[in-house]
């Protein structure tokens, strides 16, 4: 019995021991995934002593991984841009104008010839008249009419080519009534006549200066991919936009692509030195919260990033033109800047909740 019992014991004992080292031998991993330190994220995030700025920390190997790249900012000159909206406008009437101006004027110049043959006749029958009566009182009454008629039809006719003179300056303006007045159309009227080149007729808001008379303006149709022409300023319109506030000026343009009725863009650049900055290409800029940022790469830790906020006033090709607020080196992240923001989220949150 008691053997059998002693036996019994020795089995129990040999299945515990077989028990327990399957535990051991199976529970390893796990075991030793438990007591394993845990990894460290690739970024991090941390709160600058100095300015409070976020700092994203990421290492060499895990830019390399995730596609980071940097790029020095490029120094540009910059030279504000101002723009302007207008309107192709037809010179239908001023040229209706002209033609009555001219043919007013001419009415008045024939006149004017009938006038002193009228005036030389007259003094001829009235010396005839005087001398011994060669001719009738009758006579040389009719000639003195025939004068003060002549006169008379003179100064309306002059009247009118006046009015359609003051109607030019009122409708157009200088220079127009000045080009439109002159027998001989000079070069720039010929050209508007030929459709060689269109007129714009421009609003210029008061806060904006009026271009130099030498200013080379750019023009495109609005809202339409097209090469831009040139164009030349003319002169302040008589007549005012009534749905825009500002001043109305003419300008030239090569006729090009440009139609009557269309709108188009006119900009141009003010005669000033360029302004020095740097180019931020529109690859680094990240929006967030309706603003415009990027990631800098610090100077003396090349897995650290500053994330900074840049204004967009002057848009340029490639990017955006940033004065003041970089120096010459600096390098912003150029690809991957999204991921960047979306670790600095994704560990602010993480952070919030471990609070």
């Amino acid at each position: 019995m008691n053997r059998k019992i002693l036996l019994l014991v020795i089995v129990q004992t040999a299945m515990l021991v077989l028990l327990v080292w399957a535990l051991v031998f199976y529970g390893k991993d796990e075991y030793e995934a438990y007591t394993r330190e845990p990894p460290k994220p690739e970024a991090q995030t941390k709160t600058s002593a100095e300015d409070g700025m976020t700092v994203v920390k990421m290492s060499f190997k895990a830019q390399q991984r995730s596609g980071i790249e940097v790029a020095k900012l490029q120094e540009i000159g910059f030279r504000p841009e101002k723009t302007v909206y207008g309107t192709v406008i037809g010179i239908d009437s001023l040229l209706d104008l002209r033609a009555r101006y001219l043919a007013a004027r001419a009415d008045a110049d024939a006149i004017r010839a009938t006038l002193k043959q009228s005036e030389r006749d007259y003094l001829r029958q009235s010396e005839l008249n005087r001398d011994g009566r060669n001719v009738s009182d009758r006579a040389a009454q009719a000639a003195e009419a025939q004068a003060a008629g002549d006169a008379a039809r003179l100064r309306a006719a002059e009247a009118v080519a006046s009015n359609l003179r003051a109607q030019l300056r009122l409708q157009w303006s200088e220079p127009l009534a000045t080009w439109a007045t002159e027998a001989e159309a000079p070069g720039p009227l010929q050209a508007l006549i030929e459709r060689r080149e269109v007129l714009l007729s421009v609003t210029l808001p008061d806060t904006l200066p009026v271009p130099d008379a030498k200013a080379t303006l750019h023009v495109t149709p609005t809202g339409r991919a097209a090469s831009p022409v040139q164009a030349r300023y003319v002169g302040p319109a008589a007549k005012a936009e009534a749905m825009l506030p500002g001043s109305n000026h003419f300008l030239r343009a090569a006729a090009a692509d440009l139609r009557t009725d269309m709108r188009v863009t006119v900009s141009w650049h003010e005669d000033k030195p360029a302004q020095a900055g740097f180019l931020v290409p529109a690859a680094a800029i990240v929006w967030f919260a309706g603003k415009a940022w990027v990631y800098e790469q610090e100077y003396d830790d090349d897995e650290e990033f500053v994330r900074r906020e840049i204004p967009t006033e002057h848009e340029v090709a490639g990017g955006w033109f940033v004065a003041g607020r970089f120096e010459a080196g600096d390098r912003v992240v150029v690809e991957g800047a999204q991921l960047l923001l979306s670790e600095e989220m994704k560990n602010q949150i993480t952070n919030e909740n471990n609070d």
